[in-house]
């Protein structure tokens, strides 16, 4: 049988490969957000507008009681309530701040490499190459953008890592003990509490841990798994919500189409290159296995393979793959095909050591199947370094912008957005959430493809909305918003800045001509105060 990691010596893995692999990203970390602290007037902003809903609401939890993005009532807004409750808890020891989501960004990132790091040098004994191939991978996996995000998804990708290693020890006859089975209970749950998308990992492990005849600790396994969804599902239907968080009923695609449209979300979800890549890398790993006569069931390498194409799969057709979500995909995916690759290699040395002729066209075919499989499918991703020193400033010249606004002009009344963070986090508004990740009811017609300008409408006058700052065409699938609104200004980025925001202009409205007025006069007197990269355009 080839040789797993169990088996690799304690030689072929040493740790200062792994040490510079995190010092590189750490340095990097730390240049860009000294740049972007710089270009940003000060002000550390993070590049996406989603963890100053997380700090808003452990804020409101910490010092209200309150689960929900503004202290005036409940919402179920978060889909990584762990997360969510983790920053919580540390604003009562700290008091809130935003230095805890950009640490455990950076945290979580770091641990994915040095995973992925000491995987590599289990099955490559050229610590040069784990040093680029453990960078490679860092790109490749979203680490050093997802560090600048301040969300939960590098967490997120250590805990499905620390699974799968974790059921990889339950195969064939390996020895395992109650504390290797706490433990994977432990990650399991925390997987679940972090990010919802953990649920899909529920069938394999049960199905695999269950094939190691583990009959007991598969069924505790599912229920560590799925524990912080039910809990969660059950505070919100006691407070009035959806069994769902509102971003999973907006962003999900359950219930959209029926099995053909399944189908077809999955068919365009699934032909991005790099997971396309990573997918036939893990099954041709499966297949090897098969052709070498090699038992699956005592081979631990079948649990990280199998528990990728299971996640990839579901959530293909389940949620998506876009950039943001899928980290731990690849992360997971990775890890999954370094022993398959790290036994290909040996074999491919092996044959050119018997070969008279070990030059040549032999080798040129091995570094050619190397660029074709390792680097071109994943050029998009080295490209987004790129975006690097970007990164948060279009935010802080448009969402950070429109919460300093609000918050000084409209302190205490409503405000109607589709941007939410900020202006949550900055504390001083109502808040009415047209795009529903704050309102359950507009998620919910969201979801049912039912939401209408009608809805927008009564909803802003339930809310008594004083004035409004959006995304235009975000609305025009659903007939725009109400034509008696009357735009009075638009904030417009400069070119060349957009990189994580939605659209290059937020488009202020008021509901009434009297709040037209006071809307006009107000803006034109902020923008004064505006940073002088940001455009502001009077529309009255």
């Amino acid at each position: 049988m080839s040789k797993t990691p169990q088996t690799a010596s304690p030689s072929r893995s040493p740790k200062w490969p792994v040490i510079v692999v995190i010092a590189v990203l750490a340095a990097t970390f730390l240049g860009f957000f000294a740049y972007a602290y710089s270009a940003n007037d000060g002000t550390a902003v993070f590049a996406l507008d989603d963890p100053y809903i997380h700090l808003a609401m452990a804020r409101n939890l910490a010092e209200h009681g309150v689960w929900g993005v503004t202290p005036d009532g409940f919402t179920a807004t978060s889909s990584a309530p762990l997360y969510t409750l983790i920053l919580a808890i540390l604003f009562l020891i700290t008091g809130p701040t935003t230095f805890w989501s950009w640490f455990l960004a950076a945290a979580g990132g770091m641990a994915v490499a040095a995973l992925i790091g000491w995987r590599l040098a289990e099955w490559f004994p050229n610590r040069w190459i784990v040093i680029v191939a453990g960078l490679w991978a860092a790109v490749v996996a979203g680490v050093p953008e997802s560090m600048f995000t301040g969300l939960e998804h590098m967490l997120h990708a250590v805990s499905m890592l620390i699974v799968a290693h974790l059921l990889s020890r339950y195969a064939g006859d390996q020895q395992t003990n109650r504390k290797h089975d706490i433990y994977l209970l432990l990650a399991l749950f925390v997987a679940g509490g972090l990010r919802y998308e953990s649920l899909f990992a529920a069938p394999f492990v049960f199905g695999y841990v269950f094939w190691q005849g583990r009959r007991s600790l598969a069924v505790r396994a599912v229920i560590a798994a799925v524990i912080p969804a039910v809990v969660m599902g059950i505070v919100q239907l006691v407070n009035g919500a959806m069994i769902l968080p509102n971003s999973l009923l907006v962003k999900g695609v359950a219930g959209h189409g029926g099995g053909l449209g399944y189908l077809r979300r999955f068919l365009l979800q699934i032909d991005s290159p790099f997971v396309s890549v990573l997918l036939i890398l893990a099954a041709a790993g499966l297949l090897w296995a098969v052709i070498n006569r090699q038992r699956l069931r005592d081979d631990p390498r079948v649990a990280a393979t199998g528990l990728f194409l299971t996640v990839v799969l579901f959530q293909a057709l389940f949620a998506q793959l876009e950039r943001r979500y899928v980290p731990y995909l690849v992360a997971l995916g990775i890890w999954a095909v370094i022993p398959w690759i790290g036994e290909w290699a040996q074999a491919v040395r092996d044959r050119l050591r018997e070969s008279s002729t070990t030059s040549g066209w032999r080798q040129a075919a091995v570094w050619a199947v190397v660029l074709c499989l390792g680097v071109f499918p994943f050029a998009d991703r080295i490209k987004e370094l790129d975006r690097l020193p970007g990164l948060g400033h279009d935010v802080y010249l448009q969402q950070y912008q429109v919460a300093r606004f609000f918050s000084s002009e409209y302190s205490g009344q409503t405000v109607a957005l589709n941007d939410i963070g900020t202006t949550a986090w900055a504390g001083e508004n109502r808040i009415l959430d047209l795009w529903g990740l704050g309102d359950g009811k507009i998620a919910w017609k969201r979801f049912r493809n039912s939401y209408t300008t009608d809805d927008i409408r009564q909803a802003a006058r339930r809310a008594d909305v004083a004035a409004a700052a959006v995304y235009l065409h975000w609305f025009a699938p659903y007939g725009g918003l109400p034509p008696e609104w009357t735009l009075v200004g638009v904030l417009q980025l400069p070119p060349g800045v957009q990189t994580n925001v939605a659209g290059p202009q937020v488009m202020f409205y008021a509901p009434s001509a009297t709040e037209a007025r006071i809307l006009s006069r107000r803006l034109k007197a902020f923008a004064a105060t505006l940073p002088e990269e940001a455009i502001f355009q009077a529309a009255m």
